[in-house]
């Protein structure tokens, strides 16, 4: 089943814009300032699934590293 390119997320790339299919994993990593939960050791990266009905797994939303203050 093909799911289309993958969607584009703010503060991200993209591993691959080519068109993807079932099972297939794009993999994105987050714009330097950013991390998944807005903390300086946070996760850098996060990857989704084409899926059997044509779309993609939920993508995140990178945040900006907070200086704590």
């Amino acid at each position: 089943m093909r799911s289309g390119t993958p969607p584009t997320v703010p503060n991200a790339t993209a591993s691959t814009t080519a068109e993807q299919y079932y099972e297939d994993v794009v993999t994105y990593t987050l714009h330097t300032g950013f991390t998944l939960d807005g903390t300086a050791g946070g996760l850098k990266s996060f990857r989704i699934t084409a899926q059997a009905n044509g779309t993609f797994s939920p993508t995140q939303v990178p945040m900006p590293v907070s200086c704590g203050m």
